[in-house]
Order: structure tokens, then sequence, then C-alpha cells
């Protein structure tokens, strides 16, 4: 089966991509890179892959976070990692560590589904992407993400629902939402 690069997220393939998260997440599994480039959908546009687990790692089985070197993408990353990121002073010679929990993909994910769904905010992070510097594109991605967050009741109620996500049967709740979401224009 030959698989595209995705350049859209319809509600079905969003959900789908939640369900992908899902796995990962039963499978004590964090991707750390999920972006647009590493989606894929086969020529119907009805399934989506995730590729490059480069950098996933698996957590041990009562594991909720482990501490790991900072790697995979920054421009989809969720608020908390982009602040610690903030605080990082990038002119040491060792590597920073982060710790990385269970949602962490979850939100990555749904800033492309904003990604793809709102042209606005791919207009604002496509530029954000052409600077050159991490420590550049740091404060603007804080700032964006922030933005969404307080214009977007619907994106800012998912928010609180990975971040109090507990169980497996929460990803229902989260795809729930996610019809909201597409319902309603993002700003």
């Amino acid at each position: 089966m030959n698989y595209t690069k995705l350049t859209s997220l319809s509600l079905t393939q969003s959900e789908n991509l939640i369900d992908i998260i899902e796995y990962l997440y039963d499978s004590n599994i964090i991707h750390r890179d999920i972006r647009p480039n590493n989606l894929m959908s086969d020529k119907s546009g009805q399934y989506i892959k995730l590729i490059d687990f480069g950098f996933a790692f698996t957590l041990d089985i009562n594991d909720k976070s482990k501490e790991l070197p900072i790697a995979g993408t920054i421009i989809y990353a969720g608020y908390e990692f982009l602040n610690f990121c903030s605080k990082i002073e990038h002119n040491t010679f060792w590597s920073p560590s982060y710790r990385y929990d269970k949602t962490f993909d979850l939100k990555c994910v749904l800033n492309i589904i904003i990604y793809m769904i709102n042209e606005n905010v791919q207009a604002k992070l496509n530029s954000i992407e052409e600077l050159l510097s991490t420590k550049e594109k740091i404060p603007r991605l804080l700032e964006l993400w922030e933005n969404v967050k307080n214009k977007n009741t619907k994106y800012s109620k998912l928010l609180n629902t990975i971040n109090k996500l507990t169980k497996s049967s929460d990803f229902q709740t989260l795809k729930d939402q996610l019809k909201e979401l597409y319902n309603k224009k993002i700003q």
C-alpha cells in the first residue's frame, strides 16, 4: 500500500490519530517526534500511519514519565515542554534532559490538528519554523500556543482533558471534544 504525506486532517483522520496515540499510551511508548512530516496517509486518505520512531522510548510498566535528553520536535510540543526549554541555557556543553510523560505525544497531536485545520496558526507556525535558532523559536511558540489556548475554549478544554488523563478510556472523551473543535472555527 502506498502512503503520502498529510496536508490536512479531517475529523475522521484526527480521531484515527488519537487512536494511534491511545495505542502508544497503552503500550507505554512515547514517540517524542510527532509532526506532520511523520504522518502518512494511504491514497484514499482513510488510514493514517505514524512513522520515524527514532526518538521513541518505552516506559517501564509502572512509570508515567521518564527523564531523557531532549530530542524530537519542539514546533508542535506542548506548552509545559516549551516553557521548560525556554529556561535552558542553550550555550552549555551538557545535554539538557526533560521528564517526558505519557501525555507528551497527545499534546503534540492536538497542536498538529490545530495547525492542520487553522490557516492562521499554520501561517504563524510556518514562519516560526523558518527561524534559524531554537532559542528564537521557543518564545514565539510559547506565545502562539498560549494565544490559541486563551482564544479557543475548545482547544483549552481539550488540553485540560489531556492534563487530567489517567486511563485509556479517557481517550473517548478526547474524541468527543475533538468533534466540538471541528464544529467551531478556530480563532
